[in-house]
């Protein structure tokens, strides 16, 4: 069995992807084939003695889909192919709004009363010319809206039929009654048939979907952002020693067995082990942990994490895509791959409703034409059925909604990266923090400074700021911060001790500032003292101890703090009964410690980020629908494995692109707007819906002529456009309430 990947162009809802997966499959041979939407591609598992790639592909363009085939030594992604379609539909939108504003002018300057509006042919001393220019504005129209037709055939071809396809129907029947209506007026049979056109309709229909859809491409393709961005992460060039000197080359010319050299300050351009010195590395963008961490000889370092204090010497063990942080977007582009579209209600329902309505509509049409009423009552029957059964009001039904609910969420600061993110929120079950800058502040300080030997806190604090004022760790930036403001004192003879402390001389004393085993060995440090530091870890704080010669001065504890508004957060999501879940790289015991204070229901600490997403596809396996709440590039995977990514604004370029909502003012108390918010758009769109279709339901009864049987009324194509316009305002008046959501 062999796999392979073919790239499509030209699908455009679930129906198209739907069509060319059963296209795949019959193919002999086919075991497997999977098409994804979003991506525009299928994933096809077949026996190389049965099939071929060239029936494959016939298979694909069987369905008049395109097959995409790279030039050699490039590959395009989704997001270029969506760039390349919107620019073609945006080439459309120009030619259709080009002829719909003076189609439009036309046929509504002679309804205004009072004439306000200059009306340039009136229709009722010129009728020819004035129907032959509107057939004449319409036919650009129709063929800029034409992928839609195409399409809409397709998707009937297929046997599911789609939005599309009730575009077509609709835009088609309008055409076809108004060209009927102009060869009547041409033909002198009926002047009085120039009252009868529909060619505004249609023009206005294709223009604003070609809009809609113009807009949709522009947004697709977003996921590849953070692709690149992780790509951007890594350094460009590398160090690496060569015939006994330092020579800088590009990254991807670093060989498995190189010797890699990492200064102070520089990221380490692959994953290998160290084989010479000691250094402190800033690891937060693969474990979310704020404190860099020691490492001496023996242990592994990953690319794009950065060596703040120290030196090192590597052997390059892991290149090119086997890095740590490869494995991550790998991670995360099989995670956006793998998620299956979000069917639209809509789309589910046009499925049943379009052949119905075209079955009524012929029914009906025929039934009159063979009842003796003629062609034209018969044709005007089938019109109105098709016209009262236009796709507006169904097609406005889940947008107006959502395009409301987008913009108040923007209002108290969600932002909404598509409908898709707006739909799964209401289904959420779990809420997955990360806890380093999302539910913590992300920034080490001072928390507490103890004076020991009678040492004062003002006094300890800045001789502490002084040693460390050459220092850019983040333990000595929290002390300095700490000490703003003060006059410090001068100290000389700095000497820095990886992953221990600093020692200077400082006013004639010899002055030390580090961990237990860095002081230890030259001070007197009393066991009530260490015994205090311990309680002080266990509560996740970085302990720190002064020492001045041979006795100690001082002790700092150090640790990022619980953000203001958590709490409050996990109250608010608990109230609408979601579980709560920290997942973090940080230790357990500063997790756990963490989670306590913030009233987090379960914490798993310890994690690297592949553990993170692994987690979170166990509690999807559990039946949980999840929400994964981050900030850093860690988080990355899994924001896109997430049932629904919630990205922190302020964080990462790469985690807000793997999200599908950003939370613009970092506040985390929005995430539980962000839920009730879907909530509430869910039930607008199932009311909108509701009305649509009671339109419909009503309507396509009177338009098929039953009143007309018992003496009534025949509903006319004009009423049945205003019936459909009525539900339209409707749909729209009611999306309109979510404006008072609070």
């Amino acid at each position: 069995m062999k796999t392979i990947t073919i790239k499509i162009s030209g699908m455009h809802c679930a129906a198209c992807s739907n069509g060319v997966e059963r296209s795949l499959k019959k193919v002999p041979g086919v075991d497997r084939a999977e098409v994804n939407l979003a991506t525009q591609s299928a994933l096809v598992r077949y026996d190389e003695n049965q099939a071929t790639i060239e029936q494959l592909e016939e298979a694909v363009t069987r369905m008049s889909f395109g097959v995409v085939h790279d030039a050699p030594g490039e590959e395009s992604t989704a997001e270029q192919r969506a760039e390349q379609d919107a620019l073609d539909l945006k080439k459309r939108l120009k030619v259709a709004a080009f002829f719909f504003v003076p189609l439009l002018y036309l046929a509504m300057a002679p309804m205004v009363p009072g004439k306000f509006l200059p009306v340039p042919i009136d229709p009722n001393q010129m009728s020819d010319v004035y129907a032959f220019v509107q057939l004449l504005l319409t036919l650009p129209i129709l063929y800029a809206g034409g992928p839609f037709f195409k399409n809409g055939i397709i998707s009937l071809k297929n046997g599911v039929p789609s939005m599309d396809t009730l575009v077509a129907l609709g835009t088609g029947a309008a055409f076809i009654y108004s060209s009927y209506s102009t060869y009547e007026v041409l033909a002198k049979i009926n002047p009085h048939a120039v009252h009868s056109l529909y060619f505004e309709s249609a023009g206005a229909i294709l223009t604003f979907v070609l809009c809609g859809k113009f807009l949709e491409l522009r947004a697709k393709g977003e996921a590849g952002h953070a692709i690149s961005s992780l790509l951007n992460l890594a350094p460009k060039t590398g160090f690496i020693w060569k015939d006994g000197e330092e020579v800088e080359i590009p990254r991807e010319a670093i060989l498995t067995g190189d010797i890699v050299i990492v200064h102070p300050g520089n990221q380490i351009p692959v994953d290998g082990v160290i084989t010479d010195g000691h250094a402190s590395i800033d690891e937060s963008m693969l474990t979310g942990e704020s404190m860099p961490v020691g490492k001496s000889v023996g242990e592994n370092v990953f690319a794009a994490t950065v060596v703040t204090d120290g030196y090192l010497r590597f052997k390059a063990e892991k290149v090119g895509k086997d890095t740590m942080l490869s494995q991550i977007m790998q991670m995360v582009e099989a995670a956006q791959g793998s998620k299956a579209p979000i069917a639209k209600t809509a789309d589910k329902i046009a499925a049943v409703f379009v052949p119905v309505v075209l079955v009524i509509a012929l029914v009906a049409g025929l039934s009159w034409w063979f009842a003796g009423a003629g062609s034209k009552f018969a044709m005007q029957v089938f019109v109105a059925v098709l016209v009262i059964a236009c796709p507006c009001a169904l097609g406005l039904a889940t947008p107006a909604a959502i395009m409301v609910a987008v913009g108040k969420g923007a209002e108290k600061g969600v932002l909404f990266k598509n409908a898709e993110a707006l739909e799964t929120a209401h289904n959420v079950t779990m809420a997955v923090f990360d806890k380093t800058g999302t539910i913590t502040k992300g920034k080490p300080i001072v928390t507490d400074v103890i004076g020991w030997n009678g040492a004062k806190e003002e006094a300890i604090t800045r001789l502490a700021a002084a040693i460390e004022q050459g220092s850019a760790h983040p333990l000595a930036v929290a002390v300095k911060e700490r000490a703003a403001g003060m006059e410090l004192p001068t100290c000389t003879d700095f000497r820095t001790t990886v992953g221990g402390g600093i020692a200077a001389r400082c006013e004639n004393t010899n002055v030390r500032l580090g961990n237990l085993s860095f002081v230890q060995p030259v001070a007197m440090i009393p066991p009530n003292a260490i015994e205090l530091g311990e309680k002080l870890a266990s509560v996740g704080k970085t302990i720190v101890y002064l020492t001045i010669g041979r006795n100690l001065c001082g002790i700092f504890a150090i640790a990022d703090t619980l953000k203001e508004e958590t709490q409050e957060a996990m109250q608010k999501l608990h109230e609408l009964n979601i579980r709560t879940v920290i997942l973090t790289g940080d230790n357990k015991r500063a997790a756990a410690y963490i989670a306590q204070q913030a009233g987090v229901d379960e914490v798993v600490a310890e994690l690297m980020p592949g553990h993170k997403a692994e987690l979170i596809k166990s509690f999807q396996q559990g039946g949980e629908i999840v929400a994964m709440v981050g900030d850093g590039i860690n988080d990355a995977p899994a924001l896109a494995q997430a049932d629904l990514g919630i990205a922190v604004g302020g964080g990462t370029d790469v985690a807000i692109e793997s999200a599908q909502v950003v939370l613009v003012n970092g506040d985390i108390r929005n995430i539980s707007t962000t839920l009730r918010l879907s909530k509430a758009t869910i039930r607008n769109v199932k009311e909108n819906l509701f009305w649509a279709f009671g339109y419909n339901i009503i309507g396509i009864p009177v338009a098929a002529g039953v009143l007309h049987i018992f003496g009534g009324p025949l509903l006319d194509p004009m009423i049945a456009a205003a019936a459909m316009s009525l539900s339209s305002v409707s749909v729209v008046s009611n999306a309109l309430r979510l404006k008072r959501f609070k």
